[in-house]
């Protein structure tokens, strides 16, 4: 099952919480802001897939699970629930967490660029001790290893601390140095270069960089050609007061130390940071009067989606929704029949391990509008899946014609797009499984009028007494052709085709019939 808007979902206390809106999308997942039921409490729910793109992500959606179980801190999003997969078997793994409602660190610096106007020294000096509270929480029990603005939210002007999807605990040891899943190449400390063990050195050198942003609303090194490695390495980093002249010099002696690249000069624990910034001359206010740096945050944000949303052309309107559409389609292809392909060919090479079937999916994108996937069987013999999300700006219809004066020829003057159909259903995705042999069938994704998603069928075709040039039994009608033949399923024909559920015994059945050709 597919969480999408307007889904509900359990915790393990007997809460139901209702999607109420889209977020954001994530790595192998996506992001929505839901409601409990019996409170109305807004929260976030992080989505996941069934099937995880790798082993590297599955790993790291459960190191976020075993890091949020065990952290409890003001500075550090709260994780109201997690569910792992199993509990609730008919829903993909998600976590419930804290809904942060001023959005992100990131989002909030970017405002303070655009109006050019620097935090105050109390405000820097409330921040960095937020953060470094968070940090000295997390680190007494794991290496974050990915601190980045956009890894740090605001909840009621209060920074959180989020994303423990590449921790690792504090005794881990090395790994490789590949930023395929380790870490955000613009904050990793030198030693990640070095591929060194991990070390809480290392999450203070990268919130190192985020003080370094939030003080000054720029990066601390210049970078050319995108190799951040030398940057870390072997680049010095500018003095902050270069660019903000007003940082007290308290606050510029921290960010430097905790840049320091032999980690022996930085700080050694969160606790030194904490206790150089909780003095009275740069907090120099009392309860009564601490400032609330994120306040402005909300509706500098709503003025700025405002001004966007008028700037905002139809076209760009268009391509938004057409780019979240493709990629709901692709979910639901990924969840309904990809997954039972890639459980049948697991379960089929653990029982012949010597030539077993290769599945290919280096060309399947969740965001392509069109998808293919190679099967080889032991014998050679090949099944392409092939899948087109329909895109109506390519299908026109006449609806009004011109003639030509003195020969009578009719000359379109406006067309319109207009989606396939089949029984009267828009046909939102369409494609064909195929071997080698010509053997297979057309898999079809109609509108239900329930969801966004669709129902999936299968469009088995055959010969008819009418046939002159018989195809192999049963086959599929290419791409060019679907339109067309759609419209006479029904009908008296050269061919007959039969629209039936999609139903993942016609994949064996076309293994069998290829594997009878040899």
């Amino acid at each position: 099952m597919i969480i999408t808007i307007g889904s509900i979902i359990p915790d393990d206390k007997g809460n139901e919480y209702r999607v109420i809106d889209s977020i954001k999308p994530g790595g192998f997942g996506q992001v929505f802001l839901c409601e409990r039921e019996t409170d109305k409490k807004k929260f976030a729910v992080k989505t996941m897939l069934n099937v995880f793109p790798s082993a590297e992500e599955y790993n790291a959606f459960q190191n976020e699970l075993m890091a949020a179980k065990e952290i409890k801190a003001d500075n550090v999003v709260l994780y109201e629930f997690m569910h792992d997969g199993k509990m609730f078997e008919e829903y993909p793994p998600y976590i419930i967490m804290e809904f942060a409602n001023q959005g992100s660190l990131q989002h909030l610096l970017e405002q303070k660029m655009e109006t050019k106007t620097f935090f105050t020294n109390i405000e820097l000096t409330q921040m960095f001790l937020q953060l470094a509270s968070g940090m000295k929480h997390i680190n007494s029990i794991l290496v974050h290893r990915d601190i980045k603005p956009d890894n740090i939210l605001i909840v009621d002007n209060v920074l959180k601390i989020t994303d423990f999807g590449l921790a690792k605990y504090a005794e881990a040891t090395t790994r490789s140095v590949t930023f395929k899943g380790y870490g955000t190449k613009e904050y990793c400390a030198p030693e990640v270069w070095k591929n060194e063990k991990n070390t809480i050195y290392m999450d203070i050198y990268s919130m190192g960089i985020v003080f370094y942003e939030i003080a000054t609303l720029r990066y601390p090194y210049t970078v050319t050609g995108g190799d951040y490695a030398d940057a870390h390495l072997y680049k010095p980093v500018e003095n902050p007061t270069k660019y903000n002249s007003s940082i007290d010099p308290k606050l510029v002696s921290i960010i430097n130390k905790m840049l320091q690249k032999p980690k022996s000069k930085r700080f050694s624990e969160w606790q030194e940071i904490i206790d150089m910034l909780s003095t009275d001359d740069l907090l120099g206010v009392s309860d009564s009067k601490v400032v609330s740096f994120a306040q402005a945050a909300v509706s500098m944000q709503n003025a700025k989606d405002n001004a966007i949303q008028k700037k905002q052309s139809e076209d760009e309107k268009k391509r938004n929704e057409r780019q979240n559409h493709v990629k709901n389609i692709m979910f639901y292809f990924s969840d309904v029949i990809l997954e039972e392909i890639k459980e049948y060919v697991k379960v089929f090479n653990s029982q012949y391990a010597s030539g077993g079937i290769d599945l290919n999916l280096r060309n399947f994108k969740l965001t392509s509008e069109n998808n293919s996937i190679t099967v080889t069987m032991p014998n050679h013999q090949r099944i392409s899946i092939e899948l087109s999300v329909i895109n109506p700006e390519d299908f026109t219809e006449v609806i009004g014609y011109t003639q030509r004066n003195g020969y009578g020829i009719k000359i379109p003057t406006a067309t319109r797009a207009t989606i396939p159909m089949c029984r009267r259903k828009k046909v939102l995705a369409w494609g064909k499984i195929e071997d080698d042999n010509g053997l297979g069938y057309n898999i079809l994704l109609l509108e239900n009028g329930i969801d966004e998603y669709g129902d999936w069928f299968i469009l088995y075709n055959k010969n008819s007494g009418l046939a002159r040039n018989p195809r192999p039994e049963p086959f599929a009608f290419s791409e060019d052709e679907l339109p067309r033949e759609l419209m006479v399923i029904d009908a008296t024909h050269i061919y007959i085709s039969e629209l039936q559920k999609y139903d993942f015994s016609r994949f064996q059945e076309l293994i069998t019939m290829g594997s009878m050709y040899h």
